[in-house]
């Protein structure tokens, strides 16, 4: 036998005692199982609802298959049943974060809220993890240490291990580590339950983005399969592994193929796969093979194409795609003041335009306020505008507190922090680093996000990373610089921290890199190629000593 259960209770309970009774016999069955690691785990089922129960089994297994759409109807049928089901919740958030939908992939945080409010009902570490769920989808990447603890305190807990590697993987540059650390919690995850599909995913990511290492992308890519056979994702890696690495017959088979496919996968391919300096060329072929659709999608796709232009020096295309109308207004200006802050010669005309500052009007809230009032603010601060300056600190800090009415902590958060980073600009541009340098680095901290706040999060990294330049600090530089992987523009200021720093094989590749990127830049952009093209070359002699 695999045990026994007894529900006891009053005979008008009798419909809940069965369920009781059904859940703590259905227990006892999984633990009989013989691969636990493949068995839910019941302390997470903080259910009394048979039927919230069965559907929540379902899920995980089919979440453990990565058949996401399956994944969250068997969810949103068990929270149906028991709304306070936290795990179901959780899990939810999750599924519905694999979407290849932006518009999808949203919705996917209102569940991390939900599940965060009963998270009290829950074991310590399933506690943690739904609280570090919520901090994800709030763009909280400081909450990083709420997974570190976990696997600290429970370092056999695979999904603690995997939610450390998404933290990594998407903040990662925000929290300063390095590109490829993102690999070791998902190795790790993967080492203590290898039939879970999803843990996977970024493995194969980093393969291509990171790594570029076609044996690492097709053992990764093979242990998905075996887990998860003929889903979009196994789909769409075997194509985008054909793209960059395939021998000429394999290659043109991928790019028949292309034809075949939706637009959203398109836009997962080129962004999870071919995001990397060796396969820029067929990044730029996947996003033109079809007509951008008028989505989310449609947009970062546009935006992909803006800066696969410029990371091979061809600005002028990058500053066309951003005039496209599937390119709001407001995201366009982020990505503009992105390549001032830069350096890079955008067009004045461009930047006075899209980055004027009303202060006869609130924004509307679906126009991401706090975003816009950064960037124009910054830009006001450029220019020496200290009146407009002024007040774009004083909105953010207007919106900060009506968040904070509103429930809101993280956009509050946020918005205050992106306020202190305007302060530190302005102590900066009026010749004060030393005071500007704490506010920066506390805002950089606390304005962290996914989507344009990332861009808020980018942008102060660039700040400090040019300031530390400017004063000497060079081993600060190469940290903030060292940042913007894959990015030509950073590599030549990392180059120079570099060489401050005496790291010379290191200064002369980061040299290199743009030097090679924009061998074919437009003329505008060709004296800082030809400076980088000069300084690898003065440093050829000086490695080979």
């Amino acid at each position: 036998t695999l045990g026994t259960a007894q529900a006891e209770g009053s005979p008008d309970s009798v419909f809940a005692l069965v369920d009781r009774l059904s859940i703590d016999a259905l227990t006892a069955i999984l633990k009989g199982n013989g691969d636990q690691r493949a068995s839910p785990n019941l302390a997470r089922a903080t259910t009394t609802s048979l039927p919230a129960l069965k559907a929540y089994l379902e899920g995980e297994s089919l979440l453990r298959r990565s058949e996401f759409p399956g994944a969250i109807a068997a969810y949103q049928r068990a929270i149906a049943a028991d709304s306070t089901f936290a795990f179901a919740l959780y899990h939810l958030g999750d599924a519905y974060g694999w979407s290849p939908e932006i518009e999808v992939r949203i919705t996917g945080g209102q569940y991390y809220a939900r599940a965060a409010r009963h998270a009290s009902r829950l074991p310590e570490r399933e506690a943690l993890l739904v609280r570090a769920g919520k901090a994800f989808a709030d763009g909280k990447a400081a909450e990083v240490e709420l997974l570190r603890e976990a696997v600290r305190k429970y370092p056999d807990d695979a999904e603690a291990w995997f939610s450390l590697g998404e933290f990594y993987f998407h903040f990662g540059q925000q929290l300063l580590i390095d590109q490829g650390r993102s690999d070791e919690p998902f190795l790790k995850a993967v080492d203590l339950d290898p039939s879970f599909a999803p843990f996977y995913i970024h493995l194969i990511n980093n393969a291509f983005l990171h790594h570029a290492d076609s044996t690492r992308a097709r053992r990764f890519i093979q242990a998905y399969r075996r887990a998860a056979p003929n889903t979009r994702i196994d789909n769409e890696s075997r194509i985008a592994f054909g793209l960059a690495f395939g021998d000429s017959a394999t290659l043109l088979g991928a790019l028949a193929a292309l034809d075949t496919l939706p637009v959203l996968t398109l836009a997962s391919v080129s962004g999870g796969y071919l995001n990397h300096p060796r396969f820029w060329d067929e990044q730029e072929i996947v996003l033109t093979t079809k007509p951008r659709p008028n989505s989310f999608d449609g947009t970062l796709m546009t935006l992909r194409l803006s800066a696969n232009s410029l990371n091979r020096g061809r600005l002028r295309s990058a500053l066309a795609f951003l005039e496209e109308p599937l390119v709001t207004r407001p995201i366009a200006e982020v990505n503009l003041y992105m390549l001032h802050a830069k350096g890079l010669p955008v067009p004045t005309e461009i930047l006075e335009r899209e980055s004027a500052l009303d202060a006869r009007a609130d924004l509307p809230a679906d126009s991401l306020p706090d975003i816009i009032t950064f960037f124009a603010a910054a830009y006001a601060a450029d220019r020496g505008r200290w009146d407009a300056h002024a007040f774009g600190v004083a909105r953010l800090r207007s919106y900060s507190q009506r968040f904070l009415a509103e429930g809101d902590s993280a956009a509050s958060t946020f918005a205050a922090a992106a306020a202190e980073g305007l302060e530190g600009l302005a102590l900066w541009r009026r010749g004060d680093a030393e005071r500007a340098l704490p506010l920066l680095e506390r805002a950089q901290r606390g304005a962290t996000g996914q989507g344009p706040g990332e861009l808020v999060n980018a942008t102060i990294r660039w700040w400090l990373g040019t300031l530390h330049l400017e004063s000497g600090r060079a081993r600060e530089a190469a940290r903030y610089f060292e940042s913007f992987w894959n990015d030509p523009v950073a590599a030549y200021s990392l180059g120079q921290a570099y060489e401050q720093l005496g790291e010379y094989a290191k200064a002369r590749k980061a040299y290199e890199f743009l030097a090679t990127a924009w061998k074919d830049a437009d003329p505008e952009l060709q004296p800082r190629a030809a400076a980088a093209r000069a300084a690898a070359q003065r440093l050829t002699s000086v490695t080979r000593e």
